[in-house]
Formats: structure tokens, C-alpha cells, sequence
């Protein structure tokens, strides 16, 4: 079988360098024998890096660089992102990507759907629960922006009879009315 030769990333050579150095896009291969001088948080294993220089006309580097493969302990899935001002600020691998919001959370200190303080994420709640259109139990699921000016609710009863979605409006902070969305069958 035929392939690409592989275009190793210059072992020790600065990130940021070439970053810096380049208004080009480039592809590297990565090895533990072949790494850059900034490393990922468990050490590089094998991968894929992509370097997007930055130089511009300016001389500046706003390039980026993101790696997808493994680190040095094996663990796979790992994806990063650099950049030249605060180096590798985002690391996830596939485990992190699997225990994100979508767990369901019992918190009996919330008591009330139109609390701006409860997380994003999905939630058991029972009949006392102020403000969800029906007295019973069911999943609240609450879905925000980062400054919580967004707010989405979905409420969903045990019966799965019909849905609701209710929006809140951080900046005129005025909350809609829940609306039903009833099921076919």
C-alpha cells in the first residue's frame, strides 16, 4: 500500500515559533520522539498536529495549532487547542466527552425551575417543584449561554405525554410562558 511520507514535527523545536514564523498551514505528525517544546498536559503520544501560522502583515502571531491523538500514558481521544498567548488551554479526551451535562443530577436544594443560580444540566424533579407546568414527576433539563442571558427549560413529565419549553430572557429578564408540545401517540 502507498502512502504520504509523514512530516514529523522538528523535535524541540517552540510552537509558538513556528507559529509566529508562518502564515502557512501545516500538518505534523507526532511521536513521542517528536514533539513540540510545549506539551500537552500527560505528555504527547501519537497524533496529528495542525499548526495554522498567524504572522500576518503585522509580524503578530495569532495563529493556532490543535492536536487530535493520543498522550503519553496511551489514553486516546485527546484534543487540545494552543495558542501562542496562553499555550494549551483546552484538553478533552473521549472519557470527558462522555461524563459532560448529560447525567441526570438529584439536587433537593433547588426547588424552583425559574432559579437562575441551578446549573446547566438535567435534573429529577418531583410534584413540589415551583414552576413546571404539571404536578408530577419528571426530567427538567436547563440549557443556558455562559453569561446566562439565554436560559432554555424543557420539562418532560413521567407519563412522556407531551413535552414543554419555556424561555428566559436575561436581558429584559422577563421569562415566557411554558409552551406544550403534545405527543402523536
Amino acid at each position: 500500500m502507498n502512502g504520504r511520507n509523514v512530516n514529523w514535527f522538528p523535535n524541540g523545536k517552540s510552537l509558538a515559533t513556528i507559529i509566529t514564523e508562518s502564515a502557512e498551514i501545516s500538518i505534523y505528525g507526532i511521536k513521542p520522539s517528536s514533539v513540540p517544546i510545549e506539551s500537552i498536559p500527560g505528555g504527547f503520544g501519537y497524533g496529528t498536529l495542525f499548526v495554522v501560522g498567524g504572522r500576518g502583515d503585522e509580524g503578530y502571531g495569532y495563529g493556532y495549532a490543535i492536536y487530535s491523538g493520543s498522550n503519553a500514558t496511551g489514553s486516546m481521544g485527546v484534543f487540545a487547542i494552543y495558542d501562542k498567548g496562553s499555550g494549551w488551554r483546552e484538553r478533552v479526551s473521549k472519557s470527558d466527552l462522555l461524563s459532560l451535562s448529560r447525567t441526570l443530577k438529584y439536587d433537593d436544594s433547588y426547588d424552583d425551575a425559574k432559579n437562575l443560580s441551578i446549573p446547566p444540566g438535567i435534573y429529577g424533579v418531583n410534584p413540589n417543584f415551583k414552576n413546571i407546568p404539571e404536578a408530577t414527576y419528571g426530567l427538567l433539563e436547563i440549557t443556558t449561554d455562559t453569561v446566562n442571558n439565554w436560559r432554555f427549560l424543557k420539562f418532560i413529565p413521567t407519563n412522556i405525554k407531551s413535552h414543554y419549553l419555556m424561555f428566559y430572557n436575561g436581558y429584559d429578564k422577563t421569562w415566557s410562558e411554558w409552551k406544550c408540545f403534545t405527543s402523536a401517540s
